[in-house]
């Protein structure tokens, strides 16, 4: 368990799913990993959200990377954010997606 896994998160106006979002890669068991948010053109405050949580999960240990741009849409985005990642294992989560503990363990686990 000692591979990065890297999430990519595409954010657009995402700002009432960030919380949610956010807080189900932070509660995972896995030791190693890299969230990278690509807001993509976001008008709401999803900015704001989005860089309240970079502290916190760093804090856990958590690293996460923070891309603006103009919207692309979400392909647009998830083509950004692959530029960004260092992982050896990726996964996507849309922002208004989350995750259940314990998810990404398992994961690395089956594909070990």
């Amino acid at each position: 368990m000692n591979k990065t896994v890297s999430i990519i998160v595409p954010c657009f106006n995402g700002e009432r799913f960030v919380d949610r979002c956010l807080h189900s890669i932070e509660i995972q068991n896995y030791p190693n990993i890299e969230i990278v948010v690509v807001n993509d053109g976001s008008t709401d405050q999803s900015e704001i959200k989005i860089l309240e949580w970079k502290k916190k999960l760093e804090n856990e240990n958590i690293r996460l990377i923070y891309i603006k741009q103009d919207n692309r849409g979400p392909g647009g985005a998830i083509n950004t954010g692959l530029k960004y990642i260092s992982g050896e294992y990726l996964s996507l989560l849309d922002v208004d997606d989350e995750y259940l503990q314990g998810a990404l363990s398992e994961r690395v686990e089956f594909l070990e």
